[in-house]
């Protein structure tokens, strides 16, 4: 059985055996960096809670940046998909004063 670590604070990024992504800041006031190591063709998509594709992304290499400046504050999911699959991560856009 695989040992897990506890959660890092102030990051998207679980600490277990397979995680191959780290999302960072999380809770964010815009700019996102998604840092990682893929398998071929990536895309990162960012949707919101009711479902609405808010961005997408074609990855060229990491880190990529991800600006939700535009958007409202909320709690966010961020997909990655490659080669090998989706990884979904949650993460806060807090608003802007």
């Amino acid at each position: 059985m695989a040992e897990s670590n506890p959660v890092t604070t102030g990051s998207a990024q679980f600490n277990i055996a397979d995680s191959r992504f780290s999302i960072y800041p999380n809770p964010a006031e815009g700019i996102i960096f998604v840092n990682g190591n893929s398998a071929g063709e990536t895309s990162i998509s960012v949707f919101n809670l009711a479902g609405e594709e808010v961005k997408r992304i074609s990855v060229n290499s990491f880190p990529q940046e991800v600006d939700l400046s535009s958007e409202p504050g909320g709690v966010y999911l961020l997909a990655i998909h490659d080669e090998s699959g989706r990884k979904v991560f949650r993460i806060v856009k807090m608003d802007q004063d």
